[in-house]
This record gives C-alpha cells, structure tokens and sequence, in this order.
C-alpha cells in the first residue's frame, strides 16, 4: 500500500515537491480528491439556496395574495365609509337637549362607529404588516439566489482548476497515476 505523507517545509517555508513520477502522481490524485470534495459541497450548497429561494417566493407569493385581499377589504371599508352621512360617521352630533330621550340611541350609534373604526384602522395596519412581510420574502429569494449563484460561480471555479490541473499534468505522471491502480477517492469508497 502507498502512502502519500505531507512533507515537512523547508527553512524558507515551502514544502518541497516530488520530483518523481509516483510521488507526483500521489499529490495529484489528493488534489483532485480535495477538489472533488470542495466543487460536491458547493453544488450542495447552491442546491439548498435555490430550495429556500423557492421557499421564500411561495411564501411571498402567498403573502402578496393575502395582502390583495386585505386591501379589497381596506378598500371597501373606505368605500363605505365615504358613502356614510355626516350624521351616520359622527352619531354624536345628534345629541340634542331638545330630545334627551335620543341619547341612549345616540351613545350606542357612538359606541358602534368607534368600534368600526377601531376595527378598520386594525385592518389597515395588519395590511400594511403583511406587505412588508410579502416584501421580506421577495427580498429574502433574491438573497438566496445571489448565494446559489455564488455557489455555482465557486463550483464552476473549481472545475477550471481541476481542468487546468489536469491539462498541464506531465505524461509520465498520468502513467504512473494510472499504474497505481487506485486514488484515495476510490479507496475510501471500496471501504
């Protein structure tokens, strides 16, 4: 069995090479081991950003639906509210010490009108909430795709190097490397 061991550096720092065509052939095939690895993980990682990218424009794609609908609702609130007298928006105008038997009518007309404001001025601000979210997941899937395309730009790197690695290796290597029958990426896989 062969055994590729780190060599130790030298005084100014840098590991010396193998000269010879097994040893050469040994750093070759742990570079391509190396590079295999590296260019397996980025193609995973762009994977899993392209999922949540996709994650995020169906969420988004649900929020904006979602804040369609609680704008038609805002909508028609305001459409109602516009079409309402002054006497029927203000309830409390009616008060009259001419009639005092009103006031009861009065106060509960009142009473009713600050509810329903209440309840649409919630509603404007749960659809104001929900367009903002709609708008974070929009930007979230663009953060997620600019990473998986990073991730594919990293991976395509790495096969140029592989293949320049790979272009410029000396004949006698690619010999000696086939000779050898076996490369650390194939041994770990038999076992």
């Amino acid at each position: 069995m062969l055994a590729a061991f780190a060599q130790p550096p030298t005084e100014a720092g840098q590991v010396p090479q193998p000269t010879d065509a097994t040893g050469q052939a040994q750093t070759t095939a742990a570079t391509l081991a190396a590079a295999t690895t590296r260019y397996r993980a980025a193609l995973a990682e762009a994977t899993a950003f392209q999922t949540q990218a996709q994650q995020a424009r169906d969420a988004g794609a649900t929020a904006v639906a979602a804040v369609s609908a609680d704008r038609a609702t805002v909508g028609a609130y305001a459409d109602a509210a516009y079409r309402r007298t002054a006497d029927e928006r203000w309830p409390l105008a009616q008060l009259s010490v001419r009639s005092p038997g009103s006031t009861t009518d009065v106060l509960h007309a009142q009473g009713l009108a600050e509810q329903l404001t209440r309840a649409q001025d919630a509603q404007v601000a749960r659809t104001a909430t929900a367009a903002v979210r709609a708008a974070q997941f929009t930007d979230a899937a663009r953060d997620a795709e600019s990473a998986a395309a990073a991730a594919r730009a990293e991976a395509a790197a790495v096969l140029v190097e592989v293949r320049g690695l790979v272009a410029t290796l000396d004949p006698t290597v690619s010999a000696q490397w086939a000779a050898l029958g076996t490369s650390p990426t194939a041994t770990a896989q038999q076992e």
